[in-house]
């Protein structure tokens, strides 16, 4: 008996320190719409200084504006050594294994005689913050403009190299953290626009999008979802000939599976490969709004899977390239606005958060922006995130009020998460629960301030 009772004082305990350890860690959820919300009322306030930022680069006495001028180059950022690899947690930071091929930033400088601005498309699984930090912290005085007028986009190759970024959540994804990671990656960066700038030439501009449903899925919830079909092309054209290709797509970068442990640039990189051995001078990738898009896996292997991706969508390219019309344009317009955010909302099971201090343990503050840039009638929209492809419609109707092509963007130099439709927050599901950080209605949120943002320009 004395045996007994001491096993149920023991049980007695165990459950009381497991019931207090999770009181400690956990909380309910907050429903509260993002309306009624303190970052609501911020980001409404930081929508207002649009115009004065506008104004400043539409109006300049002491400039005119020009025909626009544009340089490209690219520079390779290929790790000379083992890193972790960045995209799958089931990996938990193992290290790459070899090279399949090597990874590059790509940048892109405009300049229209008043204001100079910059893209930069990366090989690699996000931009993280750390990165933008350390080219702020690096920026040369030469360049010509401002180190946060620069529009960023990734590949989101899961296969990238990682070790970008501390905390535990990130490492988990990414590897662990090496400063001389971050710091080499922002010195190629500055190097690429540093000869992009150097290229600077009196360019064409052209657009076009491509319907291409079949290359891609929604793998949220299937059918019952929509995707986002569309290969999105920007299209430039120098005066000496030279030409370059700017493409968007909403099809994760997913062909090579966990268990793959090469650096590669996924999909994405054979079709800028074969872009510029028989299309264009110079190509460039950046993904779309992949939240919630998977591609379409064809082939026996992961090689033959993502080649056959590649070579569909340079098909699609190569049919409409010749017709895509190009002209001088003068507009170039940036602008970066806050978005407050409500306390992060990692769930551990639906409806139950783990507490602020659990989430700084895992990954630090937590930034979000979008960023606008606006390339004759093209207008780009950088998101802090995974995108979901089935918003795009709403913010493409309000380019539409203005003559724009709208081509949405992910990962711009912040990360929250996933930002799915508001009808999903209910689902049990990945992207619902564990990768929907400030939900919910995090979808309306952004597209409504999106929209605002694009009646603007």
């Amino acid at each position: 008996m004395k045996f007994l009772r001491i096993i149920t004082k023991v049980s007695l305990a165990l459950i009381i320190l497991i019931l207090v350890l999770l009181l400690a860690t956990l909380t309910t959820v907050d429903e509260t719409p993002y309306t009624q919300t303190e970052a609501y009322q911020q980001t409404q306030q930081s929508l207002e200084q649009i115009d004065q930022q506008l104004a400043l680069q539409r109006q300049d006495s002491t400039k005119k504006q020009k025909n626009l001028q544009v340089g490209w180059a690219k520079v390779n950022i290929t790790p000379d050594h083992a890193t972790p690899l960045a995209g799958y947690g089931n990996r938990r930071g193992k290290v790459s294994t070899g090279v399949r091929d090597s990874l590059w930033v790509r940048a892109f400088v405009f300049d229209n005689g008043v204001s100079r601005v910059a893209m930069v498309a990366s090989d690699l699984l996000i931009i993280p913050p750390t990165i933008v930090a350390a080219v702020q912290a690096n920026w040369p005085k030469n360049l010509g403009f401002p180190a946060d007028h620069i529009y960023y986009g990734a590949i989101h190759s899961h296969n990238s190299e990682g070790g970008w970024q501390g905390g535990v959540g990130s490492e988990l994804i990414a590897g662990k953290y090496d400063p001389q990671v971050v710091q080499f990656l922002a010195k190629q960066i500055i190097t690429a626009l540093t000869h992009a700038t150097q290229q600077l030439a009196p360019t064409e501009i052209g657009y076009a999008q491509i319907n291409e449903p079949t290359r891609l899925e929604n793998r949220l919830v299937g059918n019952e979802g929509t995707v986002d079909p569309y290969i999105r092309l920007m299209k430039m054209k120098k005066q000496s000939g030279e030409t370059a290709l700017l493409v968007t797509y909403a099809a994760h970068a997913t062909l090579l599976n966990g268990d793959n442990m090469v650096i590669s640039r996924d999909y994405p990189g054979v079709l800028v490969d074969s872009l510029e051995k028989s299309t264009v001078t110079f190509a460039a990738y950046m993904a779309g709004a992949v939240g919630s898009m998977r591609p379409v896996a064809e082939g026996k292997d992961d090689d033959e899977e993502l080649n056959n991706q590649a070579l569909a969508l340079h098909r699609d390219i190569q049919k409409q390239y010749d017709a895509i019309v190009t002209r001088p344009e003068q507009t170039l317009e940036f602008v970066t606005v806050p978005v407050s955010l409500r306390k992060p909302q990692l769930q551990i099971a639906k409806g139950w958060k783990v507490r602020q201090w659990a989430w700084d343990m895992l990954f630090g503050l937590a930034d979000a922006n979008i960023k606008a840039l606006r390339v004759g009638n093209i207008a780009f929209l950088g998101m802090p995130c995974d995108f979901s492809g089935e918003l795009v419609p709403e913010l493409e109707s309000a380019g539409l009020t203005k003559n724009l092509h709208v081509v949405v963007t992910s990962f711009n130099g912040n990360y929250i998460g996933y930002i799915t439709p508001d009808k999903y927050w209910t689902r049990d599901t990945y992207e619902s629960v564990a990768m929907n950080w400030f939900g919910p209605n995090t979808g309306s949120y952004f597209v409504e301030t999106g929209r605002k943002i694009l009646i603007k320009l």
